[in-house]
C-alpha cells in the first residue's frame, strides 16, 4: 500500500491534505515570475508547506484509501495510523525523512520537525509540461565603426523555395495541433475523473445518512387526483460519459437512444465544465445501483453515478 502515492494524487487536486496525527500538507497558488538572478522566467505553480498542528482527521485520505484498496474505512486508518508511526521513529533514529515527489522532514535542535518541498510543478494541472525559460541577455554597447569596402554584386537567378517553406509549416502547425489535442485530453480526462471521484463521496455520505435514519412508524396516504400529472423527481443519473462540447454529449445521448436508452440524455454543465451524458435518472439510490450493475457487466464497467 503506497500511501505516499496517495497523498501526492490528492495534492494535485486539493489544497489540503491532512494525515491524522501527523500534520497536514498544505498548497498555495503562485503566479508566474521572472527571476533577475538567474535571468529566467517561471511558469504557475503550488508552493507546498507543512503545518505540524493540524493533525484532526477530516476523512479525506482515509477514504481515497479505502476507495482505491477496497478495504474498510477503519482498515484504512489503522494503515495511516502505522506509516504515522514508522515516520515518527524514522525521525527519531535518524537525519531525515524523505517523501518522494513531496519533500524531506528533519527535526532540528529544539526538537521540532522542519519540511522542505520539493522543487517541482506536477501538483499544478495549468502548468504542464512548461519548463522555466532563460532570457538572453542584450549587450547594449555603442556599435564600432567598421570600413565599408565597395565590393562587385554579381547578379545570380533567384531561386524559389516557397514549396520547401510551405512544406515546413505544415509540418509544425501539425505537430503543434498534435500536441495541443493531447493536452486538451488529458485535461477533459481529468476533469471527468475529479467529478466522479466527488459524487463517490456525496454516493457514500447518503448511504451513511440511509443507514441512520429509520422510516417512520406510520404513514398516511392521500388521494391525488387522476387529472393531475404525477411529478418524478430523478435525482440519480447514471453517467456513461462526459465532454466539453454540448452538441458532443447531444449527440452521444441521441445514439444511446438508439440503443434503447429511450431516458438517455445530456445533463447541463457541471461547475468542472462538462457535459455528462447519462443512460437515464431514477428515484431512489437502490434503483440506481442496481441498473449500475447491470451496466458494468455487460456494457460500461467505466459508468458512474451523479447525484444532482
Amino acid at each position: 500500500m503506497n500511501i505516499q502515492a496517495y497523498i501526492s494524487t490528492l495534492l494535485y487536486r486539493y489544497q489540503c491534505v491532512i494525515i491524522p496525527g501527523f500534520g497536514a500538507f498544505l498548497t498555495e497558488m503562485r503566479s508566474s515570475y521572472f527571476d533577475k538572478e538567474s535571468n529566467s522566467f517561471y511558469p504557475p505553480s503550488k508552493k507546498l508547506s507543512f503545518n505540524a498542528s493540524i493533525t484532526n482527521n477530516d476523512g479525506l485520505l482515509a477514504n481515497y484509501i479505502m476507495r482505491v484498496e477496497k478495504i474498510g474505512y477503519e482498515d484504512a486508518l489503522q494503515a495511516i495510523r502505522n506509516l504515522v508511526n514508522k515516520w515518527n521513529k524514522q525521525l527519531e533514529t535518524e537525519e531525515a525523512l524523505i517523501l518522494d515527489g513531496i519533500g524531506t522532514f528533519t527535526t532540528n535542535q529544539e526538537n521540532k520537525i522542519t519540511f522542505e518541498p520539493v522543487a517541482s510543478d506536477l501538483l499544478l494541472k495549468t502548468a504542464f509540461g512548461l519548463t522555466p525559460l532563460n532570457a538572453a541577455v542584450i549587450d547594449r554597447q555603442a556599435p564600432q565603426t567598421v570600413e565599408k569596402q565597395i565590393v562587385p554584386i554579381q547578379r545570380r537567378r533567384p531561386v524559389y523555395n516557397f514549396f520547401k517553406y510551405a512544406a515546413t509549416i505544415t509540418i509544425i502547425a501539425g505537430i503543434g495541433s498534435l500536441l495541443y489535442n493531447e493536452y486538451d485530453n488529458y485535461l477533459e480526462a481529468q476533469a471527468v475523473q475529479i467529478e466522479k471521484n466527488v459524487q463517490t463521496q456525496v454516493q457514500s455520505k447518503i448511504q451513511q445518512a440511509t443507514f441512520v435514519m429509520e422510516p417512520s412508524a406510520t404513514t398516511i396516504s392521500l388521494p391525488v387526483k387522476n387529472e393531475i400529472e404525477e411529478i418524478v423527481n430523478t435525482p440519480y443519473y447514471i453517467i456513461a460519459s462526459a465532454y466539453r462540447s454540448e452538441n458532443s454529449a447531444q449527440s452521444v445521448a441521441q445514439k444511446l437512444k438508439e440503443k434503447g436508452y429511450t431516458n438517455a440524455q445530456a445533463l447541463k454543465r457541471t461547475k468542472y465544465g462538462m457535459y455528462p451524458v447519462a443512460y437515464g435518472g431514477y428515484a431512489t439510490q437502490v434503483e440506481a445501483q442496481k441498473e449500475l450493475r447491470k451496466i458494468h457487466q455487460t456494457l460500461n464497467t467505466d459508468a458512474w453515478i451523479l447525484v444532482q
